[in-house]
């Protein structure tokens, strides 16, 4: 019976791991297939009126100019860092005043 137990749970623990991997992965491909440039996004967002260089800089900062599995590991490590943090925030470990406002902690 503990045998049969392990197994499943394993099994279960498998199929979260590839749920997630594959949740994650189509959220970030939707994201970087939409017909909208991140960083002439973010550029008129900061800049206004950005130039071809300017663009071309923050997309090197961004770390756009990447491969797309370069940048995937780094979006998917930054979710995790965010949410790690928000655990921190509930948690009360470690948070700054303006984080725990927004977190409700």
């Amino acid at each position: 019976m503990k045998q049969d137990m392990r197994k499943y749970i394993l099994r279960k623990l498998i199929e979260l791991i590839i749920t997630l991997l594959f949740v994650t992965l189509l959220s970030f491909l939707l994201m970087r297939l939409s017909a909208v440039d991140p960083a002439t996004s973010y550029a008129k967002r900061m800049i206004g009126n950005p130039t071809p260089e300017q663009i071309e800089k923050i997309r090197v900062q961004l770390g756009f100019d990447k491969p797309l599995l370069v940048q995937y590991g780094r979006w998917a490590a930054d979710l995790l860092h965010s949410f790690l943090l928000f655990g921190h925030c509930v948690s009360g470990l470690f948070c700054s005043p303006k984080i725990a406002d927004f977190c409700g902690g």
